[in-house]
């Protein structure tokens, strides 16, 4: 119970950096979205953060799945 406990706060913690890391690099690759008319910032917001969270989840899945398998 407390390895999960530590994966789950390792997956946060790996996760919130990503996620900074790719904010910064969002201008760079020109993954901005610009506002118009009806959107409610004013300021270009950087965009496609949700694939730190999906590749995340994919490799910290895959691992812990290896875990239980080598358990087995």
């Amino acid at each position: 119970m407390l390895i999960l406990l530590l994966e789950m706060i390792l997956i946060a913690i790996i996760t919130f950096f990503g996620i900074k890391y790719f904010i910064t690099l969002a201008p760079k690759l020109n993954l901005l979205d610009v506002p118009n008319h009806r959107s409610s910032h004013t300021d270009s917001t950087p965009r496609g953060a949700g694939i730190v969270f999906g590749t995340v989840f994919i490799l910290f899945y895959a691992v812990f799945f290896m875990q239980f398998f080598i358990l087995i």
